[in-house]
This record gives structure tokens, C-alpha cells and sequence, in this order.
């Protein structure tokens, strides 16, 4: 079996699983998040840009507030994460949009029996929404949070545990991610990465299986 887009295929013969990111991958939903963070930003104080919010695109919400909100012990920690995500739950299911595309990859590759699952750096609520709104709760069979790591994307940890809890090894997987910072998770992890979304011309993407900016581009074949 073949992941194939345009002109070009990836052999997925070997692959029993695959890992999707979701914010930017699957949904869209940054925007409520960037709302979020500048919301608890401004209530302590702190005035960010949408240039400075864009460096913690993709990565663990414990990122921001160590290094932007700078907590003062680990309640407060604890306290300003639960501030972002109860504002971003707000109406979350209302306001994320389906990229297109997702659910078709999905189904076709839950139909091709292969297993799937999510490994976001997003809220377990926040994941539970998006994959109601997506019709694809019962497809996904494992799903990995970043409210339940100590250390979140790019460090390899969401990854692995994400392996952990299919019980494969990374190359029997293959990851969709959207991110500089997932990318760098999934490959530290030593999982083949596909990169969609809107930053598909980065360099940084250069050793990518396969690239391309439109998820809906995407299809299983049986030959090339």
C-alpha cells in the first residue's frame, strides 16, 4: 500500500499505525488558542505579540507560561494553564474549523486497516470536540494529550508515549504533523513525518517523507 500526492508516494506496507497532530493538521483552532494565551497574558500583565505568540505554535501549553507568564510556583503553573484552557473550551466546538480532507484520509485508512490515533499538544476536552466535530471519535483508537506530559512537543515524550500506547515500534507508524515543533517531537522519536498546513516551505522540513500544503491531496493506492 502506497501514501501517495501528486507525484509522489511513500510505501506503507510496513505501517500499522498513524499518528496525527490535530490543531492545524486535522482542525483548525490556533486562532482560539493565540485568543486564549493573549487573554491570561494581559490579566497578569503581559502584553504579546502575534509574532511572539507564533513560537509556541505547535508546542505544549506549559512552554508559554513558563517562559511568557513566568509562574511563580507550580500552582500558579497549574492555575494559569487551567485559565487558558477554560477560555479556549469556551464554545471551542463552534469556533475550530474541519481542514479538508480529514476525514476522508481517516476512513480511508481506517478502512485500509490501519489503526489510528492522535497525539496533540492540545486538551483531552479540547481533542474530544474536534474529533466530534470531525465524525472520527470511534476511528481513533488511542489519543495522547499535552495536559497529561511533563514535557511537551518538540520534546520526543508525546511521541513516545504515543507509541507506548499502540505497543509499536516507530517504524511500524508514521506520523501527520504541521508544526517546526511536532516535527522535531515525531522525528526524536524516530517516526517517519508527513508534513501538511501552512508552513510546508520551511527548510527546516527538508528530510519530510512526503510535503505537501493540502491534506486533501492525500490518498491510499494499492500501486504507483
Amino acid at each position: 500500500m502506497f501514501l501517495t500526492v501528486k507525484n509522489k508516494f511513500l510505501d506503507i506496507s510496513h505501517v500499522k499505525a498513524v499518528i496525527f497532530d490535530m490543531d492545524g493538521t486535522l482542525v483548525e483552532s490556533e486562532h482560539i488558542w493565540a485568543e486564549a494565551k493573549k487573554d491570561v497574558a494581559r490579566s497578569v500583565g503581559i502584553n504579546i505579540t502575534d509574532t511572539g505568540l507564533s513560537q509556541y505554535i505547535g508546542r505544549g501549553i506549559n512552554d508559554f507560561i513558563d517562559e511568557v507568564l513566568q509562574p511563580t510556583n507550580i500552582q500558579n503553573r497549574a492555575d494559569l494553564a487551567q485559565k487558558i484552557h477554560e477560555k479556549v473550551l469556551i464554545d471551542y466546538g463552534s469556533k475550530i474549523r474541519v481542514i479538508e480532507g480529514a476525514l476522508d484520509i481517516l476512513t480511508a485508512f481506517s478502512l485500509a486497516g490501519v489503526r489510528l490515533a492522535i497525539c496533540s499538544s492540545g486538551s483531552l476536552p479540547a481533542i474530544e470536540s474536534s474529533l466530534e466535530l470531525l465524525n472520527a471519535t470511534k476511528l481513533v483508537e488511542v489519543v495522547v494529550s499535552g495536559d497529561t506530559l511533563a514535557t511537551g512537543k518538540p520534546h520526543p515524550l508525546p511521541y513516545l508515549r504515543t507509541l507506548e500506547k499502540l505497543h509499536l515500534d516507530a517504524k511500524n507508524t508514521i506520523v501527520f504533523e504541521d508544526t517546526i515543533a511536532g516535527f522535531q517531537s515525531a522525528t526524536a522519536a524516530g517516526i517517519s513525518t508527513v508534513i501538511v498546513g501552512a508552513q510546508t516551505d520551511n527548510p527546516s522540513f527538508s528530510s519530510a517523507a512526503l510535503i505537501d500544503p493540502l491534506l486533501s491531496n492525500f490518498s491510499l493506492s494499492t500501486q504507483v
